[in-house]
């Protein structure tokens, strides 16, 4: 009896009864841990900066104990870190001069670069923050966010954990794998010029399907809807079953299907694109989106979703990408992404 004493106690006078405050910026927005970051080298280097010769590797205590390595001007560009290599480098890391960093390092702690940083092959690092550009070299592993302000580009078969963000072009080349992504726009491969995306134009209205109109611009329809290719869908769509359309459709509002939704190759949805399952994108298709998916999102190559006056955004349980298609916006996955 005496161990549930305090909990009747609480039941009876309540004084802990309050909701408690919960600030959720880190879900909202992508670029939290890197803003946070920012503010906190900024506040703590300031005025703290030592003296140091070119080429010099400076370890700097700062005001709360934490510890800094500053890399400045260093020859050549490609920076051998003494030791790095062989364990792993556990200090926040403060990069003041454009520099590649040798492949196979373990950073363990934050990188804060102020100019263009690239890094060799197999690097492991926690957090990146780059005010210019980032290049990460093939194989590369982020273990918890990466944000640049510039362009970041990601070579073959890395994996970036938790969040990476760009404020320009983030391109991540084939084999990568990601978890939430966010830019201006995201390139997967080597991206299609805009005059090969170009989708032929629909020879046919949609009138080939049993169908109730819910109101005068969405039909619902209860069984499983395939639509001819090279049809025009003026209305939204709510399809209780399958729903498949034809190469060179092209759907002036949303789509949304209980079950799959395939898009056949050549098609264009000027809304929404919504499955209860998974959805299944064919090559150079235009998405307005956004994108929802309960289970997975395949989008082939050459496929745009989103644009760069309107960005948007794919969630899907998981994601895969063919090379040379074009996002807007962001991705964000419960599960993985993957560029194929």
């Amino acid at each position: 009896m005496l161990p549930l004493v305090p909990g009747l106690v609480e039941l009876r006078r309540r004084r802990d009864a309050a909701p408690l405050k919960v600030i959720a910026n880190y879900e909202r927005d992508i670029r939290h841990f890197a803003r946070g970051f920012r503010a906190y080298i900024r506040q703590q280097l300031e005025g703290q900066l030592p003296a140091g010769r070119a080429g010099e590797e400076v370890r700097h205590a700062l005001p709360d104990g934490t510890t800094v390595v500053l890399v400045r001007r260093y020859e050549p560009s490609a920076v051998t870190m003494r030791g790095w290599r062989r364990q792993p480098m556990a200090h926040v890391m403060v990069v003041q001069t454009p520099v590649t960093l040798q492949g196979g390092l373990l950073i363990t702690a934050e990188v804060y670069a102020t100019q263009a940083l690239g890094t060799g092959p197999g690097c492991t690092l926690r957090g990146i923050l780059g005010e210019a550009d980032l290049d990460l070299g093939g194989e590369s592993v982020v273990l918890r966010w990466l944000h640049g302000e510039a362009d970041v580009h990601v070579g073959r078969d890395s994996i970036l954990y938790g969040r990476a963000s760009a404020e320009g072009v983030l391109r991540l080349e084939a084999g990568c794998r990601f978890e939430r992504i966010q830019a201006g726009r995201i390139e997967f491969g080597r991206a299609a010029p805009p005059q090969a995306l170009a989708q032929p134009t629909p020879t046919s209205e949609l009138d080939n399907v049993d169908y109730e109109m819910l109101t005068a611009d969405c039909w619902m329809v209860r069984d499983d809807c395939g639509v001819s290719p090279a049809t025009r869908i003026t209305p939204s769509l709510v399809v209780h079953g399958e729903l498949t359309l034809g190469a060179g459709s092209h759907a002036l509002q949303s789509l949304k299907g209980r079950q799959d939704v395939q898009l056949e190759r050549g098609c264009r949805v000027d809304g929404s694109l919504v499955s209860g399952q998974s959805i299944r994108v064919g090559e150079e298709c235009r998405i307005a989106g956004p994108m929802i998916a309960e289970r997975d999102v395949h989008i082939a190559a050459g496929t745009v979703v989103g644009s760069p006056l309107q960005p948007t955004t794919i969630s899907a349980e998981n994601v895969t990408v063919g090379a040379g298609a074009v996002v807007f916006g962001a991705i964000w996955t419960r599960g993985v992404g993957r560029v194929t």
